[in-house]
């Protein structure tokens, strides 16, 4: 007998990649970039962990997406069979877009984390 929890963890990761999937298809067809890693101030880190987030993450960033909010997504650029949830970090437009942005996720009723961050641009060290 599987251990208990294990068809759970199954169905988990299969919405998780139906939403991965689905979510690069809406980036590509807003034509918003997709990066493994993005710079900026006013990112806007969202947690998609459970079971609402992941199936109504969709309908969310394709609003946003037609508010022309977002400039660009930070996020894995690959699909792992391992992950159970996914973080997107959105760098918006400007600053008046990240408050938008963020004020979209606190009044959603599926209670995401996120947090607005600055991610500094690397620099190239000199000798």
């Amino acid at each position: 007998m599987p251990p208990r929890g294990s068809s759970r963890s199954r169905i988990k990761r299969a919405l998780v990649k139906n939403t991965y999937y689905s979510l690069r298809e809406i980036f590509e067809e807003f034509n918003i970039p997709c990066v493994e890693k993005t710079f900026g101030i006013g990112i806007v880190r969202i947690s998609v962990r459970n079971r609402d987030q992941i199936e109504n993450i969709n309908s969310i960033m394709k609003e946003l997406l037609e508010l022309f909010l977002i400039d660009e997504i930070g996020m894995p650029m690959e699909y792992a069979e391992k992950f159970r949830s996914l973080v997107l970090f959105l760098r918006p437009v400007d600053i008046e877009s990240t408050n938008k942005i963020h004020q979209v996720f606190q009044e959603s009723p599926f209670q995401f984390n996120r947090v607005v961050l600055g991610v500094e641009y690397p620099t190239t060290a000199t000798t």
